[in-house]
């Protein structure tokens, strides 16, 4: 008799918890899709704030001295902090991404307060 593999166990999915991953079929190539649409959501969501703030920043005061470094230090985390937060995204390295997106959040918020500061 002649082995015949069974079509089902061919084409089989997996979910793997936490991650909304689905291994296998089209089902993989659509979470590719639908990854790739959440990482650019998120992006969205996050970068134009930071830069109405930064700008804001920028243009409520001279910026110079230790002004300067505060914009500078700023722009320099948060720009690490999303380039990192994407590329552990993409990689799937979940307690990394959290701490990179709280990362580039907390520098949002300091700038935030910074020009709350330089405001009043």
């Amino acid at each position: 008799e002649d082995f015949q593999p069974e079509p089902a166990a061919a084409h089989k999915e997996v979910a793997i918890p936490g991650e909304g991953r689905v291994v296998g079929g089209i089902s993989s190539i659509l979470s590719r899709v639908d990854r790739g649409t959440a990482m650019l959501r998120d992006d969205v969501e996050n970068i134009p704030i930071f830069l109405i703030i930064g700008l804001l920043l920028v243009f409520t005061r001279n910026l110079n001295g230790a002004r300067q470094n505060a914009f500078v230090v700023y722009f320099v985390v948060f720009t690490f902090a999303r380039l990192m937060h994407s590329l552990f995204f993409v990689l799937r390295m979940q307690p990394l991404r959290y701490l990179m997106y709280d990362l580039g959040v907390l520098t949002t918020l300091a700038a935030s307060v910074h020009l709350l500061i330089d405001v009043f």
